[in-house]
This record gives structure tokens, C-alpha cells and sequence, in this order.
């Protein structure tokens, strides 16, 4: 399985009391994980959103500082292992449509964003068995129709991927 991850699956992952840590973990536990990859946006959210759920943590002393810290370093560590990428460099004009496109299924923007990334990441890199890793149920429920939305989008562009992307949706 080749993963493009969203924000909310590296967070989970790196933070041992955080609710869905369990799930990602097993997640990784259980499957063959060929190689990982993100776009820049996720890594410009994280930094956001590790310090906006840190900071809740350290409130209710569900972690300490020494823990933080930790986090934080296991994180720097993941990232210097897996690519980060702008793929929306690559093709500016297909991603644009993407983005449009998928606002009927999508609604939040940096979610269209993400996932534009991570059909242009299936374009370019031809990955075997590209799968969009998410806990996000919010902004990924209509799968059929984002799938929708992006094969209406890429035919129109006559562009065809390799292999289809698949979402997996951790609930």
C-alpha cells in the first residue's frame, strides 16, 4: 500500500493519548505500508493544528512536557523520512479544475487542496496501490462522489491515472 497522508492521521499516529492513536496504530500494524508521502500543505497544517491539540492535551495534563517534546521530535523524525511535495507545482492548471470540482463533494477548502495533491500525486508517480489515508469522516463521507468528481474532472482534461486512488476513511 502506497499512503498519501492527511494532517489528522501524522497526529494521531505521533500522539500516544490522543483518541484515534489506537486505530492509527493498528492501522499500520496490519497492513503492508510500501512507502508514504504528503504535500506541503499537511505539513504547514500540522504545525497549526499539533500546537492548537498539544495545548489542549498539556491543559487537561493528559500529557506533560517531556511528552510534548517528544512528539514533537518523533514528528521532525517522520517528516525527514517521508516526501513532502507541492504537487500542484507540477500542473497548475489541472489542479485548479480539481479543486473546483471536487467543492460540490469537498467543502472545506484545504481538504480540496490535500486531496487535489494526492490525485496529482497518483498522476505523476504512478504509485501501485495509491491510498488517501484520513480520520477525517467530515469532508471525506461521499467517497463515490469524490471519486466522481475527480474522474469527471480528469476525463474532461484527458488525463487517466495508472491506478485508481483509493480513500481510506479510519473510523
Amino acid at each position: 500500500m502506497d499512503l498519501f497522508l492527511d494532517t489528522c492521521i501524522i497526529i494521531s499516529y505521533h500522539i500516544p493519548c490522543h483518541p484515534r492513536h489506537k486505530k492509527v496504530l493498528n492501522f499500520y500494524n496490519n497492513n503492508n505500508i510500501n512507502s508514504q508521502i504528503t504535500c506541503k500543505k499537511v505539513e504547514r497544517e500540522l504545525s497549526r493544528k499539533l500546537n492548537k491539540i498539544l495545548m489542549e492535551f498539556k491543559k487537561s495534563n493528559s500529557i506533560s512536557g517531556l511528552e510534548e517534546r517528544k512528539v514533537r521530535h518523533a514528528i521532525s523524525i517522520f517528516f525527514r523520512k517521508i516526501q513532502s511535495q507541492d504537487f500542484s507545482i507540477l500542473d497548475s492548471f489541472l489542479f485548479n479544475d480539481l479543486e473546483i470540482d471536487l467543492r460540490k463533494v469537498i467543502k472545506n477548502w484545504d481538504d480540496r487542496e490535500v486531496f487535489s495533491n494526492a490525485v496529482l500525486w497518483c498522476y505523476y508517480h504512478k504509485p501501485n496501490n495509491p491510498t488517501f489515508l484520513t480520520l477525517d469522516k467530515n469532508d471525506y463521507h461521499n467517497i463515490l462522489g469524490i471519486k466522481g468528481a475527480v474522474y469527471n474532472c480528469l476525463s474532461k482534461n484527458n488525463v487517466s491515472l495508472h491506478k485508481q486512488l483509493d480513500i481510506f476513511l479510519l473510523l
